[in-house]
């Protein structure tokens, strides 16, 4: 049997024109609504918060890149906690190239905090 010489990929890194990373601690301050006929606080499996990009100049979503899940206990429930060991998800890496054609000047980050619940079976 015969072994192959490894070939090395030649990797040609793109250049970035914006990079940016994110690590999440948590939030607090946010609270769960009010029991109510069509909520049951109950019935919350889990929270998490979704991170994307926001060009307020051509007032348009880029991207709705990625979704952490929060850590959260019913007696402190307007605490939003994200574990940090998690090195899949947190902490969250943003890139752009000058193919993506960004005012950054006009790029925001939009932090949207998510329940899921269940309802009814």
């Amino acid at each position: 049997m015969r072994l192959k010489k490894e070939c090395t990929p030649t990797i040609r890194p793109i250049e970035s024109q914006y990079g940016s990373e994110i690590t999440l601690e948590g939030a607090q301050g946010i609270p769960l609504p009010p029991t109510t006929k069509e909520f049951d606080r109950n019935m919350v499996v889990k929270r998490a918060v979704r991170i994307g990009i926001f060009d307020s100049k051509k007032k348009t979503y880029i991207s709705n890149a990625v979704q952490i899940e929060a850590k959260w206990e019913q007696n402190a429930e307007d605490k939003w906690l994200f574990n940090k060991s998690n090195t899949s998800l947190n902490p969250v890496l943003f890139r752009s190239t000058r193919k993506d054609d960004l005012d950054l000047q006009a790029m925001q980050f939009i932090f949207e905090f998510v329940i899921y619940y269940k309802r009814g079976n």
